[in-house]
């Protein structure tokens, strides 16, 4: 095989004929995406969550998704222990630490 300017290589073995250019190949009916729709207007009233049982928040935002507990001094936030739970709230996650009276 020769690759130097102005040279073509050889081809090797038999072209077959698949149509012009011009041919239109035959419209294939596809069926229509559905999307489906997450609800993204939650509203969270905060002021309902600070100092709310674990059972009252799940109430209004769902089980959490994760949960971690934490010892005495391990977090600033919760100093004397606690959990710390997430929430899925649509697309938004939500984190909530309660103190060791959970």
């Amino acid at each position: 095989m020769n690759l130097f300017p102005g040279s073509y290589p050889t081809p090797k073995g038999t072209v077959q004929f698949l149509g012009s250019i011009t041919d239109t190949p035959e419209p294939t009916q596809v069926p229509p995406t559905v999307t489906p729709i997450v609800a993204t207007d939650v509203i969270v009233e905060t002021a309902k969550i600070i100092d709310a049982p674990v059972q009252q928040v799940e109430k209004m935002l769902g089980n959490s998704i994760e949960t971690f507990s934490w010892g005495i001094g391990e977090v600033e936030e919760i100093p004397d222990g606690g959990e710390a739970r997430t929430y899925q709230v649509g697309k938004y996650k939500v984190w909530v630490n309660y103190d060791k009276e959970v």
